[in-house]
Order: C-alpha cells, then structure tokens, then sequence
C-alpha cells in the first residue's frame, strides 16, 4: 500500500514539473520573439509563428521597391495575416499600401497609407508617403494636412 501511495505522489509530481517545464519553455519562446520581433523578425517568427508584430516586420522586409511579383505577394500575406490577429499594426497596413503602390494602384495605396497613419499618428513612412503623394499631386493643402 506504501508502495502504492509513494508511486501515486511521484507521478503527480512528475506531471507538475513536466507541465511546468513546458510553460517555461512557451514563456521563453514567446518573450524572445517579442525581443527580436523588428530587428529579426524572420528568427521571431521561429520562436513564434503566430507573432502579428514579426510578421508585419518580415512583410514589410520583403515588400521593397526592386521586389518582384512573388515576393510583393507574399508580403501582402503576410501583412493581411499579422492584421488577422491584430488590427492596429500600422506598419501591416503601411506594407499592403505599399504593395498595392508598386503594383500600380495608386488609390487603393492612398487610402491604405491614409488608414495606416490615422491607425498610428506617429507612423512616419505613412505620413511621409502621403506628403509625396500629395506633391505629386499638385495639393499643397494635402501635403501641409
């Protein structure tokens, strides 16, 4: 029966520590990739898949002027799956204006940027795209708003 008993305790002693371990090692995982989210964001997203903030930083990476069609693409997926889990990223919006800029659609970029800086009021590419855009445009009140 001591026996029995000792067994018993050992187990759920056992499944304690264990289960403890493993919400360390969740804990870990989860801090370092919000540590490293904007300056590594690749290495964030292996620490943590589901990291809305790392996934705007690597979409926001691979969506640059000289990028080509698949990598536009794929930075437009990830910036769409970092809002899925948080709506706020200014910088997510901010990638898929800028997508939607190198592919040619001039509006849907406009109103991608305008929604990505009210999103963020300190969001500055926003701000300073749509200065540029205005300029372009000939809207000196646009470009002063």
């Amino acid at each position: 029966m001591a026996i029995a008993q000792n067994s018993a305790w050992l187990l759920r002693r056992l499944i304690v520590a264990a289960t403890a371990v493993a919400l360390a090692i969740g804990v870990v995982k989860v801090s370092l990739a919000r540590v490293v989210d904007t300056n590594n964001p690749a290495f964030a997203l292996t620490m943590n898949a589901n990291d809305a903030r790392a996934m705007a930083a690597q979409a926001e990476r691979l969506a640059q002027p000289q990028a080509s069609r698949t990598e536009l693409a794929r930075a437009a997926e990830l910036a769409r799956k970092a809002l899925g889990r948080d709506a706020t990223i200014a910088p997510a919006i901010r990638t898929l204006g800028l997508a939607a800029d190198l592919s040619g659609e001039r509006e849907r970029a406009a109103a991608l940027f305008r929604f990505a800086a009210r999103t963020s009021f300190r969001d500055l590419p926003s701000q300073l795209w749509l200065i540029q855009y205005a300029v372009e445009r000939d809207d000196a009140a646009g470009a002063l708003n």
